[in-house]
């Protein structure tokens, strides 16, 4: 999939791209993304470099436990608990 920021969807040079590998390993799943064509130090490679992280964090407490986390505050006032959903 491609990536940009909507102001710069018209500049070509500004999109990246980004893959998804979902791996089974036994009874767990191994999930890698690469994250590529970034421009280095550019304001999207240190959003990326520090969002990843985060949302891989998240998505694997939302996989275990069915809530959400507070990260930085970035989910400030979304926390839901979907454990009995």
């Amino acid at each position: 999939m491609t990536w940009v920021r909507p102001f710069e969807a018209d500049n070509e040079d500004k999109h990246s791209r980004v893959t998804f590998d979902i791996e089974p390993q036994g009874t767990v799943v191994c999930v890698t993304i690469t994250h590529e064509d970034l421009e280095p130090g550019s304001e999207m490679h240190e959003g990326i470099v520090a969002g990843w992280p985060k949302v891989l964090s998240n998505l694997k407490t939302f996989l275990e436990t069915g809530r959400i986390l507070d990260i930085g505050g970035w989910a400030a006032g979304r926390t839901k608990d979907f454990s009995n959903a």
